[in-house]
């Protein structure tokens, strides 16, 4: 993400300059950005795109955009290939591109229900996270400049919509949180991969619920929907203004715009993980940033008094995201711990113990296939290698076993002290 927004930052300083030096620390950038993950990509597709916009009309310039395009989608098949030739670099797989290639060319309904899920709870998670900038500028604006915006009914009629697809959503995909993955459960953040619950949801700590859930999710749709909106009066309203002016922000709400498009794309009809996501949440804010200030060159201001709304409901996601990595971090060192004593100081071998995903695939992913789930029931379905589990990490009491060592840790969310069990077998 980080190196993503260094080439973002000399493209545009590149397009407002036209300096060589900065289109190349540009494409430096994103060569990294690209080795470190595939999905780096994307940038390679949003310059070409963005070059053909903003770029004059010139024989030199389409042969520059094709072949900074081309270089750096070739990056990929070169990496593989040095990657299994010389076995010097970290390999790479290929699992999810195959997957997303079979989708396309061989689309099945469990496909189309899939991408439709995905798209739905991707647009959601987005419209919480932008909701502190887009509902207040939703708002002010429609307040100073009525025209632009909506009439009454039209607003009913996209709230009824949205609140009907909502509980379709909630209904058919069997979830209620606006997010997809097990990074963001009920009340805090994971992953949490553990013999003796299903994921992410620990016992005896408890919840929000889907009726606040569904407040949450309905928050989420207002925010995107609003986001969306202003998209489209901020095009609009640029017609209006002189190029000179305006040019800065068009470069960057455009390339913000088309790099989130086209890296989510792939997501979406594969696996659209909120940890995949999030990499464009800061482009997304870009975007917003760029719209509120094309709006002040047409004389529609935000008062002082909304950007301090901005500032408390974002603060309120920032808190629950500290406070959610606060337990999250509590929650594993203490596991790890309780791992690192049977391990290390009570010298129980690798195979004698179930730590849960993490542990196990660490130890023994070169030797059993993880993806072979485990029939015993009271276990819930293991999904990684397990050789003798006479010990178990959990939070739970499950049959057979009794308690071996308890592990106090701390939450804040909500709070107080909770325990991680190490279990034996029982004779």
């Amino acid at each position: 993400m980080v190196l993503s927004l260094f080439s973002f930052h000399y493209y545009l300083v590149f397009l407002s300059g036209n300096h060589t030096y900065n289109h190349i620390l540009s494409v430096i950038f994103a060569v990294i950005a690209i080795l470190l993950k595939q999905t780096g990509i994307a940038i390679a597709f949003t310059y070409f795109i963005c070059n053909l916009l903003f770029m004059k009309k010139r024989s030199f310039n389409l042969l520059k955009s094709s072949s900074t395009l081309l270089s750096l989608i070739l990056i990929i098949p070169l990496y593989n290939i040095i990657s299994e030739l010389y076995n010097i670099l970290p390999s790479s797989h290929n699992f999810m591109s195959s997957q997303f290639f079979n989708i396309i060319t061989r689309p099945e309904v469990e496909d189309l229900k899939r991408l439709s899920y995905y798209t739905v709870n991707t647009l959601l998670s987005f419209g919480i996270f932008i909701s502190p900038f887009s509902l207040v500028c939703f708002f002010k604006y429609s307040h100073l400049a009525p025209d632009l915006f909506p009439k009454f009914r039209n607003k009913l009629y996209i709230c009824l919509t949205g609140f009907i697809i909502i509980i379709l959503k909630n209904y058919y995909s069997g979830t209620y949180l606006p997010f997809s993955g097990n990074i963001l459960y009920d009340i805090g953040l994971g992953p949490i991969i553990m013999t003796g619950i299903d994921q992410n949801i620990i016992p005896n700590i408890p919840k929000l619920g889907i009726n606040i859930w569904t407040l949450i999710s309905y928050i989420g749709f207002s925010g995107i929907i609003s986001f969306f909106y202003l998209i489209k009066i901020f095009i609009k309203i640029i017609k209006t203004i002189s190029i000179s002016k305006i040019k800065l922000l068009k470069y960057a709400s455009t390339f913000s715009c088309l790099y989130s498009i086209i890296y989510i794309l792939p997501f979406l009809i594969v696996n659209a993980n909120i940890r995949y996501t999030n990499v464009i949440l800061p482009f997304i804010i870009i975007a917003m940033i760029s719209i509120i200030e094309c709006f002040k060159l047409n004389n529609i201001h935000l008062a002082a008094k909304n950007y301090c709304h901005i500032k408390i409901f974002s603060t309120i996601i920032a808190i629950f995201s500290i406070i959610a990595t606060h337990d999250y971090f509590s929650f594993q060192t203490t596991r790890w711990k309780a791992l690192n004593d049977l391990s290390n100081i009570q010298l129980v071998p690798a195979e004698m113990i179930d730590g849960g995903f993490e542990f196990n695939e660490y130890h023994f992913s070169d030797i059993y296939d993880v993806w072979e789930m485990t029939a015993d029931q009271t276990k819930k379905g293991r999904f990684w290698p397990i050789v003798e589990d006479q010990y178990i990490v959990t939070v739970v009491n499950i049959d057979n076993y009794s308690l071996h060592k308890k592990y106090n840790y701390k939450r804040l969310l909500p709070y107080g002290n909770y325990s991680i069990n190490v279990l034996k077998k029982t004779n």
